[in-house]
């Protein structure tokens, strides 16, 4: 990086998981980021100063408005202060985002700043997790089996109405239900659960299908919880599909199958594998036993998404497992494994675990049991 060339962030460290990272302490309202050759900084309103002095990562320099723009009898608005950085550092770029906010690039360009977006990740070095960062993604992982299991003892509790429906606490037990229990026992342990999937039947055939309305016995119910934690900003994710009941032979079958293309995969995954060579190892096992991919009348069938993905301050990050993708593991990913398939005939199945590429082999974040029938 040059000189008069520069690295910039602008947002809300809430939902910029790239800001987040670098600056470690979580804030709602916009703040500045900068790195110009050795100088670096972040610029925060004063409600926010004596918490970031106390939290900021690797001892960034934190800064006020009125510290960049000196002698100014008000407090200099975000306009002012990149005016002074720009002037005071002889800035000609900085490299931004992809989703950088277009008032701040319009405005850095009137000021004749040239804007590079960054060609991959802005931090690439978030693909290879510390040990701090496994720590809380293990406390994450953690919380989402402890909703996994309260599902599972709801499911477990409810009974079975003549019509074949799921009764829990004197109600047919729905989709939204589920959610709610989720979404209450993730608050118990002081994360944030939205989105959560409990699909069943149809529902499970599509696989970021939410899931709606009353659960039957006897049908796929696909429960896929993804946790963030308060107080980190690390997420969570494990998916298992249980069957209230006896499991029709094609459900279990498709169960076995997926199980297998997951434990496989694993087997193969270590440091410099390639992650095409991962995601069609279980393909290859999923066509074997039949349950092929295609589309029919415009709807997918099969197993048509990654086999995995990165997980970290983000839900989904590099690097993808997936054949779309030329990534290579290596030690230190944290990624999931969650083969799946998909038919609107019957529903869905997909299973997921968290682990972490080492030299060798991985490690296995998920510690929560496979099983599909809930008596």
């Amino acid at each position: 990086m040059k000189n008069n060339d520069g690295h910039l962030i602008i947002g809300a460290s809430t939902v910029n998981s790239d800001l987040l990272y670098k600056v470690g302490v979580s804030v709602p309202d916009p703040i500045i980021y900068f790195k110009i050759s050795d100088k670096e900084g972040v610029v925060v309103k004063r409600l926010e100063y004596e918490r970031f002095k106390k939290s900021i990562k690797d001892n960034i320099p934190v800064f006020l408005p009125q510290d960049i723009v000196e002698n100014s009898c008000a407090v200099p608005d975000e306009v002012k202060v990149l005016e002074e950085i720009i002037k005071k550092y002889k800035v000609q770029s900085f490299e931004v985002q992809k989703k950088f906010p277009i008032y701040y690039a319009d405005l850095l360009r009137k000021l004749g700043v040239e804007l590079k977006i960054a060609k991959g990740d802005f931090f690439p070095e978030r693909k290879i997790k510390t040990k701090s960062e496994i720590d809380k993604i293990r406390e994450a992982v953690r919380t989402a089996e402890k909703c996994m299991s309260r599902t599972e003892t709801v499911l477990r509790e409810a009974k079975v109405d003549n019509d074949n429906y799921l009764v829990w606490n004197d109600k047919v037990l729905t989709s939204e239900a589920l959610h709610a229990e989720i979404c209450f026992e993730a608050i118990n342990n002081n994360s944030t659960a939205v989105n959560t999937i409990a699909a069943s039947g149809v529902d499970s055939s599509q696989p970021h299908n939410i899931g709606s309305g009353p659960i039957k016995a006897g049908t796929p119910i696909v429960v896929d919880i993804f946790p963030r934690m308060n107080k980190t900003g690390y997420w969570g994710d494990m998916t298992r599909t249980f069957v209230k009941g006896k499991a029709p032979d094609k459900i279990k079958k498709a169960y076995e199958t997926v199980l297998k293309a997951k434990e496989k995969a694993k087997e193969k995954i270590r440091n410099g594998v390639k992650a095409s060579e991962i995601h069609k190892l279980a393909v290859d096992i999923l066509d074997k036993q039949g349950f092929t991919t295609g589309t029919k009348d415009g709807v997918f069938y099969g197993f048509f998404h990654s086999l995995g993905h990165g997980l970290g301050l983000d839900i989904h990050e590099n690097p993808i497992v997936s054949t779309k993708t030329d990534a290579i593991l290596k030690t230190g990913n944290v990624i999931t494994v969650e083969p799946g398939v998909y038919y609107r005939e019957w529903g869905g199945i997909r299973l997921e675990d968290v682990i972490i590429v080492k030299d060798n082999g991985i490690e296995c974040l998920t510690e929560y049991n496979e099983i599909l029938e809930l008596g």
